[in-house]
């Protein structure tokens, strides 16, 4: 997915062949140690009692509502309405998101998928954006709390996938349960409920493209606010 290089002046040629342990660019090879290379699996700290997620979570969304950009859908998910949202996007995309909301609300995915992706402007719009962060926390639900969430993961992804090649790739390692390092820093943050942490790794996410960090960690709220696993823990905490 991304190739990060400390210098681009010794790169002496467009093209990029990469392999098992390395990578050429024009003449130029680098060899691929694990040192180099990033674990894009999601990560539970030890330290992590599911006890602390659901003031995890609560902490981020409010760090959220801080940092996120006026055209995020975390502050459509915050009002539950189109005609209550204090954002500025167009009216009809914002209905169709509240429309989708409502059937994923629902758990009614596949139909809800479909009323979101490709929704937005950007390089990956709001709506794909919007539906990663669910797959993260379907993902989540199921490492932490040990729901079967595998069919949901598989139904969505066959269903989101679209024409645009940046929204497929992120859709895929969604799908797959890979998350960047931003978002990483974020799920470590959330799940040992680390306030000062929460607050930064919010902000680093925010500033990922347009929305597209913020729109992720919509979907990721939105889904994992609806586990009852979590109601449950935080009714005893």
């Amino acid at each position: 997915m991304n190739v990060v290089l400390r210098d681009l002046e010794i790169l002496d040629g467009p093209q990029v062949l990469v392999g098992d342990d390395f990578i050429r660019v024009g003449e130029t090879e680098f060899t691929l140690t694990e040192e180099r290379r990033y674990d894009s699996a999601i990560a539970i700290p030890p330290e992590s009692p599911p006890s602390l997620i659901a003031s995890g979570l609560a902490c981020f969304r409010a760090a959220l509502q801080e940092t996120a950009p006026p055209r995020s859908l975390i502050f459509l998910v915050e009002s539950g309405s189109a005609q209550a949202a204090s954002w500025d996007f167009e009216t009809a995309l914002a209905e169709r998101f509240s429309d989708g909301l409502r059937l994923l609300q629902d758990g009614r995915y596949v139909e809800g998928v479909h009323k979101i992706k490709g929704l937005g402007w950007g390089l990956t719009p709001s709506g794909d954006d919007f539906i990663c962060g669910i797959l993260i926390a379907l993902h989540l639900r199921q490492a932490l709390f040990e729901e079967n969430t595998s069919s949901i993961i598989e139904d969505i992804g066959r269903e989101a996938i679209g024409a645009n090649p940046f929204s497929t790739a992120f859709l895929r390692c969604a799908q797959e349960g890979r998350v960047f390092e931003r978002l990483q820093r974020v799920l470590t943050a959330i799940l040992r409920a680390a306030e000062n942490e929460i607050a930064e790794s919010a902000q680093q996410l925010a500033s990922f493209g347009e929305t597209s960090g913020s729109d992720l960690a919509a979907g990721l709220v939105f889904e994992l606010e609806k586990c009852d696993s979590l109601h449950h823990l935080s009714a005893w905490t």
